[in-house]
């Protein structure tokens, strides 16, 4: 005889007890392993499953790799209709604030610098420049070109940065996947060149670099935003082709070598691979460097203890200050060159390193480091009469950052707001 449940078609109770208890056990199940899942770390699993999958994809053959080459080379035309953006269109996601990762081999580490690009061991600024760029910084040339009512000889020297030579060192793949692009510098300069007012000369460097580079020699620190002193020769010598003058051979100078250099790209991503690796900080000095004075301005104050290539520094991240003592500041350099001459340079940091030599052919020179954010271009040319004028600064410096409102400022414009 047939019980009640079996005659409605609905398992006997005993049945329903095993399969809530069923379903409870898997519930518990589910939640345990989700559980131990958080504590491994979903990315840590998903990581090792795409491993997975590479290693089938690598055993597949050499085919499969022909292909992976052909579309490496194809990226490239992708790369290039990315060359217009000013930042990383994929920004790298920002530190923990519990803890300190140490910087990878390549990719964006954010630190009080901006973006800083790694790359096994070379820190390296993002160059890109837009129309606007491009034009504001014309502009600004042109307003300067108006105001020098002498006759002077007047140079613009935009100085290349590491990625001008170095961007081929890097594998396109790499670049990909960090979302690193770079405008070409040699398109900058000869947008340049062609828009310049006709009495400013453009000095250009980056196949003098180029070589450099391929010689061995390379023309910036790893480890530090600014190039190094025969990077800065070699401009000292382009300088001089442009004005017909004798470069002093560098045998002439002493070498002065400070080993453990670590610049500024080291102290904003504490790069493992730079503290293993510091530098030689290379510097040159003359008889005639000795004898120059150098007076100082700068937030209303007078200084003249500082040298002019021989400066004592406090840390080894403040070795460039061993040029002029300082930045950010008016340096009036008085000389026994014995010319008659008097030089204004108006720039950044880069000029520092090619005073030195420089001052073999001027008896005084001006310089307004343009980040100082003092001054108008009037006074300036009110109190001397130069025979020559040099703009000198880091390409990437003349697109971005303080730099071209400093300069506005200085030549009493207005800065179009982004």
């Amino acid at each position: 005889m047939l019980d009640a449940d079996s005659a409605c078609g609905t398992p006997p109770k005993r049945h329903r007890k095993i399969w809530l208890l069923i379903i409870l056990i898997l519930l518990a199940a589910t939640v345990i392993f989700l559980s131990i899942a958080m504590s491994f770390n979903l990315f840590q699993l998903r990581d090792y499953v795409f491993s997975m999958f590479r290693k089938g994809e690598e055993a597949s053959g050499s085919a499969q790799s022909a292909i992976a080459d052909d579309s490496i080379e194809e990226s490239s035309q992708w790369e290039n209709s990315s060359l217009d953006t000013e930042s990383p269109s994929k920004e790298p996601s920002e530190p923990s604030e519990t803890s300190e990762p140490p910087a990878p081999t390549h990719g964006w580490v954010i630190n009080q610098m901006g973006y800083t690009y790694l790359y096994e061991g070379y820190g390296i600024e993002q160059f890109n420049f837009t129309e606007s760029t491009l034009k504001l910084f014309v502009d600004q040339m042109k307003q300067l070109d108006g105001k020098i009512k002498t006759t002077s000889h007047i140079f613009c020297m935009p100085i290349p940065t590491r990625i001008s030579y170095f961007q081929s060192e890097i594998p396109v793949q790499v670049r990909r996947e960090d979302n690193f692009f770079n405008s070409s510098q040699e398109d900058y300069l000869n947008a340049l060149k062609n828009e310049l007012p006709d009495r400013m000369k453009l000095i250009k460097l980056n196949d003098v670099f180029q070589f450099a580079y391929e010689q061995g020699n390379d023309p910036y620190f790893k480890s530090d935003k600014n190039w190094t002193a025969d990077a800065a020769y070699l401009a000292y010598t382009q300088y001089c082709e442009m004005r017909k003058f004798t470069p002093v051979p560098i045998e002439e100078y002493k070498q002065v070598v400070k080993e453990g250099f670590l610049g500024s790209f080291y102290f904003a991503t504490n790069s493992d691979t730079m503290q293993n690796n510091p530098e030689k900080f290379i510097y040159y000095q003359s008889e005639q460097t000795s004898k120059c004075t150098n007076t100082v301005y700068q937030r209303g104050l007078t200084f003249k203890n500082f040298c002019l290539a021989d400066n004592l520094v406090s840390d080894v991240n403040d070795s460039y200050m061993t040029y002029l003592g300082t930045s950010r500041a008016h340096f009036n350099i008085k000389t026994e060159a014995g010319t008659g001459n008097r030089m204004l340079i108006i720039g950044d940091q880069s000029a520092a390193a090619m005073i030195p030599f420089l001052i073999n052919h001027f008896n005084e020179i001006d310089y307004y480091d343009i980040d100082s954010g003092t001054g108008s271009i009037e006074d300036i040319l009110s109190q001397h009469r130069y025979n020559d004028i040099l703009v000198c600064a880091y390409m990437t410096n003349t697109v971005k950052g303080e730099f071209p409102g400093y300069m506005s400022s200085l030549l009493g414009m207005t800065t179009p707001e982004e």
